[in-house]
């Protein structure tokens, strides 16, 4: 009886320390290891399987656990940055006409948007008074020639005074002077278009007052647009005088290739900028004046750049980097790429080092996988 209670004691003890030793912390390293290693065997016995069924059912065959993400292989590209600038939009000529004459507005010849000519009468302004007076006149200018030319044909006959013929001399040439002074005024009561150009508003209604200080129309030639834009002062060097620029106006959906007209000496203190203009034919006016327009002016090119979208560049640690699709033995796996950028315009960057063309590049979906990770995609 006594051996049996020592052989259970025993027992007992060595199940207690066998149980204390798997509690220690070297137990439960070496069991970590282990672990660890039956964990690796495992996964690379399942990409062996998978690379052996996606062997035999290539066409139908997505792995499970793959994150399913879009891709884009990677092209050679002709590159270029451009410095963007915003102007508006000006006739060359534009003229706000004011009349020379005061009096009452009594015909208006022209429409809004009407094509007129340089001298062509406008408006009329009523001039009853002062065509009354110049009939008076010219009617007093009748007697005085029919007087002149009579005392004229005497005096070279040796009849008559010179005194008599003198008079009737004066008496011509002034009234022609105050004839010629009057219809110079009369002149003024017709309003006239100093230039080639549209009719853009018209200022004044019949029956209305007009006076030299008040603007009656405006007309505008819109068959050359000038465009003034600001360009800040780091581009001092990029920008010159006939250099190529693409005109962009926005409202309208139009497009115009021009070159740099003028660019500007000076700097301006308040906004650290200088000025460029531009000149752009408008033959068929559908061009006006005030639109806003975008002017684009290269200022690097890379015929052979390697580009990716902007969106899918990520960070990390002050490193740029995207993700590229790889296959590893036979399965599709994510793989982080760091990369070096270059310049940036229209939503692409090119990249100076880390990619090469045909490189696969995860675009939707980039930004919830992690290295190493098992994808899907469309082939």
């Amino acid at each position: 009886m006594k051996t049996q209670l020592w052989l259970f004691i025993a027992f007992a003890m060595l199940i207690a320390c066998n149980n204390e030793d798997k509690n220690s912390l070297e137990a439960k390293k070496t069991e970590l290891v282990k672990l660890e290693k039956k964990a690796d065997d495992l996964h690379f016995k399942i990409k062996e399987l998978r690379a052996e069924i996606e062997k035999l059912d290539t066409a139908n065959y997505q792995p499970e656990t793959g994150k399913l993400v879009n891709i884009e292989p990677l092209e050679i590209k002709h590159f270029r940055h451009y410095i963007e600038m915003q102007g508006n939009a000006q006739s060359k000529e534009n003229v706000l006409i004011l009349p020379e004459a005061s009096g009452v507005v009594k015909q208006i010849l022209v429409s809004e948007g009407q094509n007129v000519s340089k001298g062509q009468t406008l408006i009329v302004i009523d001039d009853e008074l002062i065509t009354k007076q110049l009939d008076e006149l010219k009617t007093q200018y009748e007697l005085a020639l029919t007087i002149f030319n009579k005392q004229q044909s005497l005096w070279e006959q040796n009849i008559g005074s010179e005194v008599q013929f003198l008079e009737a001399k004066n008496r011509k040439e002034t009234l022609e002077k105050t004839i010629g002074r009057i219809e110079s005024q009369l002149a003024k009561y017709r309003v006239q278009s100093p230039i080639n150009g549209t009719v853009d508003e018209i200022l004044i209604n019949t029956g209305e007052l007009a006076s030299p200080g008040r603007q009656v129309i405006r007309v505008v030639n819109l068959e050359e647009i000038q465009i003034h834009a600001d360009a800040p002062e780091t581009y001092v060097g990029s920008i010159r005088k006939g250099d190529s620029v693409q005109v962009n106006f926005p409202a309208v959906n139009i497009n115009r290739q021009a070159v740099i007209l003028a660019v500007g000496q000076v700097i301006n203190p308040i906004n650290r900028t200088f000025g460029v203009d531009v000149k752009i034919s408008n033959a068929d006016k559908t061009l006006k004046a005030n639109l806003m327009a975008i002017l684009k002016v290269a200022d690097y090119e890379n015929k052979k750049a390697l580009t990716v979208p902007t969106k899918w560049i990520q960070q990390d640690h002050n490193e740029d980097f995207v993700f590229v699709a790889v296959m590893e033995e036979g399965v599709k796996v994510a793989r982080k790429q760091v990369i070096e950028k270059g310049r940036t315009y229209g939503g692409e960057t090119e990249i100076i080092s880390g990619l090469k063309a045909g490189d696969i590049l995860i675009t939707e979906g980039s930004r919830d996988i992690t290295d190493g990770e098992f994808l899907r995609y469309a082939k």
